[in-house]
């Protein structure tokens, strides 16, 4: 079941980050505009709303592995269109359909049912740290290939490959047991909301779009002010609708609120910083006026430091979240992180200092982003994970676009064709203020404990090698 996880993961992350260090590349080949390739991107993440609060609650409602499997398939079918097709709406449809693979979060439904607290932990901090490897391996892997001249098009069929696998995996997992959602007034069934999660789904795009829309069409054109003007109108309907629904699309009930929430924000520190880091140090060490000039393949080699600093962020979330817990571990590891952005802010006239910040990150950020996990995967059900889950990619779908907006319009060029210095200082400023504003909030919302109500007491898994916890991890 892990290895069915991880499958999922490198997927998703390959094909959201891989053509990144390829941009001119494609829009060589496909004679693409600026504005068509923002689609090209964005079309993955808008299959990705669209499909994951709904696939999500039919996994937790018919069974996880029936879900995956059809959505496997699709990411296969979309992979396929997109290695092979050349037009424009073809290739963006075939990115729409591998944003339908919602492999992470049907996958802890897969593996939530049968697993003890301590497997849980683990398991979270594991894909912590894969996402955290694969994240600048893929980016080094593609600026290697796109120095040797191969077609971007090989790393649609390495997606492809990698969901082949998401999807043999799925077959041969055993098909979770499926618990009714029950209330504390009566014994409600589980239904699926189908305007509930489709709703959810339409407001999200519609903030993506707008989102998306917004650097190349001014974001006070009728277009973009339309889609925010939508997603608006379907939230505000969307939230009436599900306070109303009897089996609603997200049930915290005998949930732990404040620890899933406090799990959830954690998704939004790592939108906010990770996309900074990726752009930012081969940005700034490529930069011929004040950095260091490098070649696009040099400039990336530092963010291989996030691995290891990523194992150790992982040795620190299994030893002192239990410990600590996470009212004292988050704001700690939180605040760790001003190292980091402040660093990148002032001290960025040395090679070896990118190297040493990437190290930094691995170890703050990605204590926080690992910690998340274990928290998010703490506090689900046996009957809802993959949809606590799916809301925690709705979460990070909208972070990440925010951010990026955000982002792109503070380090846009100056009249010499570069970022100024002072923009990238502004940025990482800016965002170590936010990070002290967020570290704030989890010192008042986190819980002191980290608890786990419905993980089983004895694994029934195949791996027999983990001890049995307690239900309560303290």
């Amino acid at each position: 079941m892990g290895a069915l996880l991880t499958a999922g993961l490198i997927a998703d992350v390959a094909s959201g980050t891989m053509y990144g260090p390829l941009i001119t590349t494609i829009m060589g080949d496909t004679g693409f505009s600026a504005a068509e390739i923002g689609w090209f991107f964005n079309a993955t993440t808008i299959g990705g709303a669209v499909s994951v609060a709904l696939t999500s609650r039919m996994g937790d409602i018919y069974g996880s592995r029936k879900v995956l499997i059809i959505v496997s398939i699709l990411a296969l079918l979309g992979s396929t269109v997109a290695a092979l097709m050349s037009d424009f709406w073809p290739l963006v449809i075939g990115r729409f359909l591998i944003g339908l693979s919602a492999g992470i979060p049907l996958g802890w439904g897969l593996v939530r049912p049968g697993a003890d607290a301590t497997r849980t932990q683990r398991i979270s901090v594991w894909l912590a740290t894969v996402m955290s490897v694969f994240s600048p391996l893929a980016a080094v892997l593609a600026g290697v290939l796109g120095l040797a001249g191969i077609s971007w098009r090989y790393i649609t069929w390495f997606i492809f490959g990698l969901f082949a696998i998401q999807l043999l995996f799925a077959l041969a997992s055993r098909t979770a047991p499926i618990q009714p959602r029950t209330t504390a007034v009566t014994a409600t069934t589980n239904k699926l909301d189908w305007t509930g999660a489709i709703g959810l789904g339409l407001w999200v795009t519609a903030v993506l779009l707008g989102i998306s829309a917004g650097p190349t069409d001014g974001w006070t054109s009728p277009a973009v002010l339309g889609f925010f003007a939508a997603a608006a109108v379907l939230f505000v309907a969307w939230v009436f609708q599900q306070r109303r629904a009897t089996s609603p699309v997200m049930s915290f009930e005998n949930m732990d609120v404040r620890q899933t929430v406090s799990g959830y924000l954690t998704i939004v520190l790592i939108c906010f910083a990770g996309i900074p880091l990726y752009v930012g140090l081969p940005n700034m060490m490529q930069n011929p006026q004040w950095g260091l000039a490098l070649d696009p393949l040099a400039s990336t080699l530092p963010l291989l430091m996030v691995f290891p600093g990523t194992l150790v962020a992982g040795q620190l979330v299994k030893r002192l979240l239990p410990l600590m817990g996470p009212k004292a571990f988050l704001p700690l590891a939180a605040a760790s992180t001003l190292t980091v952005f402040l660093g990148l802010a002032f001290a960025h006239n040395s090679y070896w200092l990118f190297f040493l910040w990437a190290f930094l990150y691995g170890v703050t950020v990605m204590s926080v982003f690992a910690a998340g996990h274990v928290l998010v995967a703490a506090s689900t059900r046996q009957d809802n994970p993959s949809t606590v889950f799916g809301v925690h990619g709705v979460i990070q779908y909208l972070s990440a676009a925010i951010s990026t907006a955000i982002i792109f319009n503070v380090i846009a060029p100056g009249p010499d064709g570069f970022t100024p210095e002072s923009s990238w200082i502004g940025l990482f400023v800016g965002l170590s203020i936010f990070v002290l504003a967020l570290a704030g909030v989890w010192w008042l919302l986190a819980p002191r404990n980290l608890t786990d109500r419905h993980a089983v007491s004895v694994p029934t898994d195949v791996q027999t090698d983990l001890p049995v916890p307690p239900v309560v991890a303290r």
